[in-house]
């Protein structure tokens, strides 16, 4: 229903798709390869931004100096947050076994990683358009990006 309300990209002509490279997951080779567009005639700038996990792998995406910070900033609050609440998790239940740790882990990376992919698509999708600004403004909004890193305009 929304996706009619959405206006086309401003890329010229079709767009081919890159793959992207698994980041090392938690248990070493489990990553998430995602695939973004990437303009035909190449012209975007390609930007590295830190994995949902930090430091354990990145993702490389299309976008500009403006989209990037905010793509960054999105993907290390959603990482706090997921790593507090797997915190909260093992002090309320302390005899949970690695295993059942690690499956708890992965799961709460892919919920993660499901929930960000739409608004990080979209915003890398238009970053080289006004509607790009627009997203990254609504995203720094909608989760209170202003005071983390990369955050501000």
């Amino acid at each position: 229903m929304t996706a009619d309300l959405i206006p086309p990209p401003v890329l010229g002509g079709r767009r081919r798709y890159m793959g992207i490279g698994p980041a090392p997951g938690p248990r070493g080779g489990r990553g998430r390869i995602t695939t973004v567009p990437v303009p035909r005639n190449g012209h975007a700038a390609v930007t590295t931004v830190p994995g949902p996990r930090g430091g354990r792998g990145t993702i490389t995406a299309p976008a500009t100096p403006r989209v990037a910070p905010v793509v960054t900033a999105l993907r290390r609050k959603a990482a706090a947050v997921a790593d507090a609440e797997l915190g909260r998790l093992a002090s309320r239940a302390p005899g949970l076994d690695d295993s059942a740790r690690d499956e708890v882990r992965d799961t709460v990376q892919r919920v993660v990683e499901a929930f960000l992919d739409g608004p990080i698509t979209r915003v890398t999708r238009h970053a080289d358009s006004p509607l790009g600004d627009r997203y990254a403004d609504a995203l720094r909004t909608l989760f209170a990006l202003e005071g983390q890193p990369g955050g501000t305009a």
